[in-house]
């Protein structure tokens, strides 16, 4: 607890705690023993009141400023600390937030119809709060979220296009969308690119001629080149006459609403944006005979994994294509030797 160093008057007493240190001369050992047991307890209640353990909403405004900016998705985790300063534990004491109220709160969630998807992008985010304030904030924090067993991911969302559905969203691009709104939906649909790739690209990122679109800045970081085909260089074409300085100079927003109007619309159940990028995929995964490898080249999933989501409808159908095949051949031999 105390250290003493022989001086020439006496003895050099001194004391440390969390990184704060006391010293002082005494002319004994029995005084400085006395000395630093006072001033012991003194320099605990000084560390106490220096490093108050903040509350868990005063960390996620912090990681809102600091950590979210760094990130990707920073919309959609904003969003989700929108939702989370909603729930009463986040005004307890970060060091108060215990592996029960996480797993209460877990519970929650499922009960009220989220998906496992949604649960465990909710647990990730609180889990992250707990690592910032730990790793890069200095507070010495147990993560609540590491003792709560996560939901099973599951398959994901597999959502398709029926044929009558994409002929009432192209009736719909040519009769009532705004050229620009067409053009992207067209795009998205032919390319498996995602909104905030396609409202980002530039026509430096674009060659018609080799028709290869180069993404230096994807989601995950890392570079990939899509091609480009006939649907997809007509929507480009279409955007390069209006002489625009991007290939769709539109906002996130702007895009959000004319696709809700669209929806709203045409009455289509369940679909969401981002679904014609599973749409578009899926018919690549069509036209690359099932290759998880190829397609996760356009994709730009990190996973094959993530890619098999879209190749096993496929390989299914093959699978069916041969079935079918067999039973033909088998049903001709048999007309053979009937004959």
């Amino acid at each position: 607890m105390a250290s003493f160093l022989k001086t020439k008057n006496g003895y050099e007493v001194r004391i440390k705690a969390k990184g704060l240190t006391r010293s002082k001369t005494v002319s004994t050992r029995q005084e400085g023993r006395l000395w630093a047991s006072r001033a012991y307890q003194e320099l605990l209640e000084a560390v106490e009141v220096q490093i108050r353990i903040p509350t868990l909403l005063e960390l996620m405004e912090r990681y809102e400023k600091e950590v979210c900016p760094r990130h990707k998705g920073s919309r959609q985790e904003i969003a989700r600390l929108g939702l989370l300063a909603w729930e009463p534990f986040v005004h307890n004491c970060a060091d108060q937030v215990t592996t029960d109220i996480v797993r209460n709160y877990k519970d929650r969630l499922t009960k009220s119809g989220n998906s496992n998807a949604t649960v465990n992008l909710k647990l990730s985010l609180l889990s992250a709060i707990y690592k910032a304030a730990h790793l890069d904030w200095n507070y010495a924090l147990k993560n609540p979220v590491e003792g709560v067993r996560r939901p099973p991911q599951g398959f994901g969302r597999y959502r398709r296009l029926s044929d009558e559905e994409r002929l009432q969203i192209e009736s719909y691009l040519n009769a009532r969308a705004t050229v620009s709104f067409a053009s992207f939906i067209r795009f998205a649909l032919s390319t498996g690119m995602r909104r905030s790739e396609i409202l980002s690209l530039n026509w430096a990122d674009i060659n018609l001629d080799r028709r290869l679109i180069s993404l230096k800045d994807s989601k995950n970081s890392r570079p990939r080149w899509i091609p480009i085909d006939e649907s997809a260089m007509k929507a480009l074409l279409t955007q390069q006459r209006l002489n625009a300085s991007k290939p769709f100079p539109l906002t996130l927003s702007a895009v959000d609403s004319a696709w809700k109007r669209m929806v709203k619309r045409l009455e289509l159940t369940d679909l969401r944006l981002h679904d014609l990028r599973h749409e578009a995929l899926s018919r690549w995964a069509e036209r690359l005979n099932g290759d998880p490898y190829k397609l996760c080249l356009i994709s730009g999933h990190r996973t094959l994994q993530m890619t098999h989501r879209y190749v096993n409808p496929v390989q299914s159908e093959l699978l069916s294509a041969v079935m079918n095949c067999e039973q033909s051949e088998h049903g001709f031999a048999q007309r053979t030797l009937i004959s």
